[in-house]
């Protein structure tokens, strides 16, 4: 269920002289079920999502690949399918998979000194990351 609505936009960046006549671009904005359900539940996403960025601030500043990494990880996991489950989005069975690997890619940058590894290691769990929010999803 989608709801379409026309907006005409008339400001000076969207209005165009061709030919001696004013064309007026429509711009059609959707607004998806998942949308509204964010926009019903503000309450919940904006506290939630403030509290995420202290947890990333405490678990980060300075410290990229130290003790804090796999933890911040399973915090980030953990905020990923409370945010699902209050918009309504059930987990595929092949998730677990996908959040165990990022779990354990973390656990290995904690434990190794190479900033190669580290570096690669990084790289999976961006890369495992949106293959599970891709497929977790669709």
């Amino acid at each position: 269920m989608q709801e379409n609505t026309a907006v005409q936009e008339t400001n000076s960046i969207n209005q165009e002289q061709i030919s001696g006549q004013n064309v007026v671009r429509v711009v059609e904005k959707t607004e998806t079920v998942e949308t509204k359900r964010m926009k019903e539940h503000f309450n919940f996403f904006g506290p939630v999502t403030f509290l995420y960025a202290v947890f990333y601030a405490f678990c980060m500043f300075r410290n990229g690949s130290g003790i804090t990494f796999p933890f911040f990880l399973a915090g980030t996991l953990l905020y990923f399918v409370f945010s699902l489950s209050k918009l309504e989005i059930t987990l595929k069975k092949g998730s677990t998979f996908y959040m165990v690997s990022i779990l354990l890619l973390g656990v290995s940058t904690f434990c190794t000194d190479g900033w190669a590894i580290i570096g690669l290691n990084k790289l999976a769990v961006f890369s495992v990351s949106n293959v599970s929010a891709a497929e977790s999803i669709f």
